[in-house]
C-alpha cells in the first residue's frame, strides 16, 4: 500500500511538470515597434566595420498543426548601416 501511494504521488508530481519552456517568459525579445535608443544610434557593426547591415536578432517558432500543416512565426530585426544595405531589408516569403 505504501509503495502504491509513493507511485501515485510521483505520477502526479511528474505529470504536472511542463515539458517545454513557457513562451511568455521570453522577455529578452522586444515587441514589434519597440526600438532601443542604442539600436537607433548604432552606426557600425562591432565585429565587421564594413558591414552594410546587421541582423540584431532572428527568432522563429515552428508549430505542427494536425490536419493543417506547419506554421512558422518569425521575428527578425535588421539594422541597415549604409545605403548599400537597403536591399538587405527585403524579405522574401516562401509558401
Amino acid at each position: 500500500m505504501k509503495n502504491l501511494l509513493i507511485l501515485a504521488a510521483a505520477l502526479i508530481i511528474f505529470n504536472t511538470l511542463p515539458a517545454q519552456k513557457n513562451k511568455n517568459k521570453d522577455n529578452n525579445i522586444p515587441a514589434f515597434g519597440n526600438v532601443d535608443k542604442a539600436e537607433l544610434e548604432m552606426k557600425e557593426c562591432e565585429f565587421d566595420k564594413n558591414a552594410e547591415a546587421e541582423v540584431l536578432f532572428d527568432k522563429g517558432e515552428l508549430v505542427y498543426i494536425i490536419g493543417y500543416g506547419i506554421d512558422l512565426e518569425r521575428h527578425i530585426r535588421i539594422k541597415i548601416l549604409t545605403d548599400k544595405g537597403r536591399d538587405r531589408a527585403d524579405i522574401h516569403l516562401r509558401y
